[in-house]
């Protein structure tokens, strides 16, 4: 019976943390993008098109904060 055992680093361990966090990143970038469309549509089609805006807006600055935490 061969058992390796590996000594996990801190190094190893922020590797991992910092690559959770941007699969996290990546998902929600995601949603943002899919909900970001879905206002675009709305504010085509001509109803609500102010709350459209406002929505693409905050929309816009998520998803620039998400891109910029995966930096």
């Amino acid at each position: 019976m061969n058992t390796q055992v590996r000594t996990i680093t801190k190094a190893d361990y922020h590797t991992e943390v910092r690559d959770l966090a941007k699969g996290e990143h990546l998902q929600s970038i995601a949603c943002i993008e899919k909900i970001m469309e879905h206002a675009q549509k709305l504010k085509s089609s001509g109803s609500n098109t102010q709350l459209a805006e406002v929505r693409l807006q905050m929309l816009q600055e998520m998803l620039q904060i998400h891109q910029g935490l995966m930096a």
